[in-house]
């Protein structure tokens, strides 16, 4: 199962996916070049902290947000 995940590809689609929602709230858009903060084996762990693991999502798109 671990093969058939692209975790690049679904970040993507999450990010279009905000995108598009942003969008209808006229707000500003995330970089489609956004790379996910996380790799396949930190999610999947056991000992992955949740609330870690969205604060590190927060800072990654806040930090994607800022103007350069």
């Amino acid at each position: 199962m671990r093969q058939k995940l692209d975790l690049d590809r679904i970040w993507r689609q999450g990010v279009a996916l905000a995108n598009d929602k942003l969008a209808d709230a006229g707000e500003a858009q995330l970089p489609s070049s956004l790379a996910c903060p996380f790799t396949l084996d930190e999610i999947l762990s056991e000992a992955l902290d949740l609330d870690a693991a969205r604060s590190r999502a927060a800072d990654t798109l806040k930090a994607a947000s800022r103007p350069a």
